[in-house]
């Protein structure tokens, strides 16, 4: 925006005012975040370029109207933050809460909100930031899913251990030393594929730090197969469930 004064008609003071408000549109502008600022009415009358991009809404479609009705908030009907903050004169900040875009879309963001006032103590009107955090809420989800991956795979090899120790304890007498050989086989290759979890949780918390490294195996896919069977057979059984393994 380019501003052309003219020294006869503009003093001093109100040069340096207008040159000001020049600098903090400027700035609003370029601020990576999405603002709009509201009147003492909570009628919108600023919203960056930000703000454009998140809503979908141009500046000019919004400014004179009430926020609560562009941004349609998850906190608009019950608690507007704007109303709070600019009754108690305290801002907020880093909340999350949700708008709906001008295609119909609701999207979590994550808000500041602030009061306007002049030196007086008058109420001018409110501010607001908000950031669309849809992919951080994503990769919070993934994260969720992959640690009940690693609980639940973790807790099924201890079962099959466990279920597999239990039966050499009980059944001493009446298990051959082949079955018995073979028990323990299961129990180790277990244990080795809890250790493998393990390692793998401790190299997603790598990932999530940013200091992951690669590391290559080869597997026989038999050999898997084969073990998944003997695991999950007397499981299956219990539940009335034959399995089979065909090569």
């Amino acid at each position: 925006m380019t501003i052309f004064l003219e020294e006869k008609n503009i003093s001093g003071s109100d040069r340096d005012d207008l040159q000001a408000l020049t600098f903090y549109k400027f700035v609003l502008d370029s601020v990576p975040v999405a603002i709009l600022t509201v009147n003492a009415d909570l009628r919108i009358t600023g919203f960056n370029p930000w703000a454009e991009k998140v809503t979908g809404y141009s500046s000019e479609e919004v400014v004179g109207k009430y926020c609560g009705k562009i941004l349609k908030g998850g906190m608009c009907s019950s608690q507007c933050p704007l109303k709070t903050v600019i009754g108690g004169h305290v801002p907020i900040s880093l909340f999350e809460s949700t708008i709906r875009t001008q295609w119909g879309e609701t999207i979590p963001v994550r808000m500041n909100t602030a009061g306007l006032f002049d030196d007086r103590g008058n109420l001018i009107g409110g501010v607001e930031s908000f950031q669309d955090v849809s992919r951080l809420k994503a990769l919070e989800r993934e994260r969720s899913n992959l640690i009940s991956m690693f609980a639940h795979d973790m807790k099924s090899s201890l079962t099959i251990i466990g279920g597999f120790l239990l039966r050499l304890l009980k059944k001493q007498e009446n298990i051959s030393p082949e079955k018995e050989k073979r028990y323990l086989t299961i129990a180790k290759s277990k244990a080795a594929r809890l250790e493998a979890l393990v390692n793998e949780f401790l190299e997603f918390s790598r990932l999530q730090s940013g200091n992951t490294r690669l590391n290559f195996d080869a597997t026989l896919l038999d050999k898997e197969l084969l073990e998944m069977f003997d695991a999950y057979q007397l499981e299956a059984l219990q539940h009335g469930i034959r399995l089979e393994l065909e090569n």
